[in-house]
């Protein structure tokens, strides 16, 4: 393929033909890359992208897909090139694509080192990471086409209520994991 991903290659075609790449085309360079480390998740995967996409089509509206970064260092990394490649993909097929960033949930710190775990952020120290987070992303994703949210627009003035009643889907476990 020569250094271009399967979505350039089948985005080339595309633009080629004059034409919106097909829903088969569009699964083929999507899932491009993607392991699942299972054939039966893969292919599950594959279906439900496909679903989705057929949906959409029939509605004549874009699928909406979106990504969440922690913006708990001032830059994003090569890690995080990946998920946002995809995005570019799915924005190179037409779709709307959300970067979303964890303004709220960087606050609260991280639980994965069980035994210090990451220090409490201020929400200034946050949105200071959060806007190189949300520039950073234009040097893959186009800036046209990228609507960038930041979580804590609608977690913050959640009420512990309604927090509980999403908290119910998850088990203590589950939130300590």
């Amino acid at each position: 393929m020569g250094g271009q991903s399967m979505g350039s290659e089948i985005g080339m075609s595309r633009e080629k033909t004059g034409g919106r790449a097909s829903v088969d085309d569009q699964v083929e360079a999507i899932m491009y890359g993607a392991e699942f480390g299972d054939a039966g998740l893969h292919a599950a995967m594959a279906k439900e992208l496909h679903d989705r996409l057929v949906e959409t089509e029939e509605e004549g509206r874009p699928l909406r897909v979106y990504a969440g970064y922690d913006p708990s260092k001032p830059d994003l990394h090569l890690g995080h090139s990946i998920t946002i490649r995809k995005l570019r993909q799915f924005q190179d097929f037409g779709h709307d694509v959300i970067f979303v960033v964890g303004t709220f949930t960087a606050q609260v710190g991280d639980t994965s080192d069980k035994l210090t775990g990451r220090p409490r952020k201020s929400a200034e120290d946050v949105m200071d990471s959060a806007r190189t987070y949300a520039e950073q992303c234009y040097r893959i994703l186009d800036r046209d086409k990228t609507t960038v949210a930041y979580n804590a627009d609608w977690l913050s003035d959640m009420p512990l209520a309604d927090f509980e009643s999403g908290a119910s889907n998850f088990t203590v476990q589950q939130c300590l994991d």
